[in-house]
């Protein structure tokens, strides 16, 4: 019970500070679905998920809430992704874009999208180069199931994230895109602060992993 109240605390301070123009998703990845419940119930709506599995089975039992893809998605998943997430921030390829596309129409939805763009040129993280962005927002552009509506990024570890939330929302203005997806629980306020217009908060909402 003592949990639960903390998290329902811990929702209603950040959404007190949370711009009105910013989107707040829960990142709920390995979260059980008691905790989701509580933060539904404190006003969140809008969960963001890693895992297909995971998070279809959540999305299953509330699909009252906004649902949120925000790992790496495996191509051979898209059908099932599709039919449960309204919103991916994490398109990186052209391959991706076509699957997601194509399962969206076979399933008659339009699923909100995002381009995440690997800024900093990190091995180990997924998103396209800035190089390679235009050709993937053009190609985006022309989807007829998909929506594009803006960027993802996640900056490196242990360093100043302001130049790259700044490099985003310069990129985004210069595309004509109005959605930036960039903050997490320890940088949010940064990155509200250079335009973001969605936040993945886990740690900030439901308190650290065990």
């Amino acid at each position: 019970m003592i949990k639960f109240l903390a998290l329902q605390h811990n929702c209603k301070n950040v959404l007190a500070q949370t711009p009105k123009n910013v989107r707040l998703i829960a990142a709920s990845k390995t979260r059980t679905l008691a905790e989701v419940r509580a933060a539904f119930q404190a006003g969140i709506t809008h969960f963001g998920e890693n895992y297909v599995q995971e998070g279809t089975q959540k999305a299953a039992q509330l699909p009252e809430a906004t649902w949120h893809f925000i790992g790496k998605l495996q191509t051979n998943k898209a059908n099932q992704a599709v039919e449960f997430f309204a919103v991916f921030h994490t398109v990186d390829t052209l391959k991706l874009l076509n699957k997601l596309d194509h399962a969206a129409a076979k399933l008659g939805k339009t699923p909100e999208i995002y381009i995440q763009v690997n800024i900093a040129h990190e091995a180990q993280k997924a998103g396209c180069s800035i190089a390679e962005l235009p050709d993937l927002i053009k190609a985006a552009k022309h989807a007829k199931h998909l929506k594009l509506v803006g960027l993802m990024t996640l900056p490196p570890q242990n360093q100043d994230p302001a130049p790259y939330f700044k490099t985003l929302a310069n990129l985004a203005a210069n595309h004509g895109l109005k959605r930036l997806s960039m903050g997490t629980s320890g940088d949010w306020q940064h990155a509200t602060a250079h335009g973001a217009t969605d936040i993945r908060l886990g740690e900030a909402i439901f308190g650290q992993r065990k």
